[in-house]
């Protein structure tokens, strides 16, 4: 339903009729989606993400934090690029952009620690 107000109503000078949506949001034909945000902790030898599911089509910013004492990444594979080298109490952000549903897998690249366990899943929902 939409309700009238005049110029008056408003007091404003200008256009002598403006609609209003009631009861209702009024949205444009392609919204916008805004940042989704997911902290990483990194130590020896394992990631703890704030959110392991996120929605595709915006952006993905990643946080992460080195809370070990040896060096680590953060790639999410088939994804480019990755995060820089962090080292112990050190962060980096790393911003990615999933347009495809899945499951994606990320790893730490350095040596073998992907190995001893700094991997993981990363869901991506429509």
């Amino acid at each position: 339903m939409l309700k009238t107000i005049t110029r008056a109503q408003l007091g404003i000078a200008g256009a002598t009729v403006v609609a209003v949506a009631v009861g209702g949001y009024a949205h444009s034909a392609s919204a916008v989606i805004l940042p989704q945000k997911v902290a990483v902790a990194a130590s020896e030898y394992k990631y703890v993400l704030s959110k392991k599911t996120v929605k595709k089509g915006g952006k993905v910013i990643f946080t992460i934090s080195n809370k070990g004492t040896e060096v680590h990444d953060f790639k999410v594979i088939g994804k480019i690029p990755k995060s820089r080298f962090i080292a112990g109490g050190q962060k980096t952000t790393l911003t990615l952009t999933f347009l495809k549903a899945g499951r994606y897998q990320y790893v730490c690249t350095i040596g073998e620690h992907a190995i001893k366990g700094m991997q993981g899943t990363l869901i991506v929902v429509k």
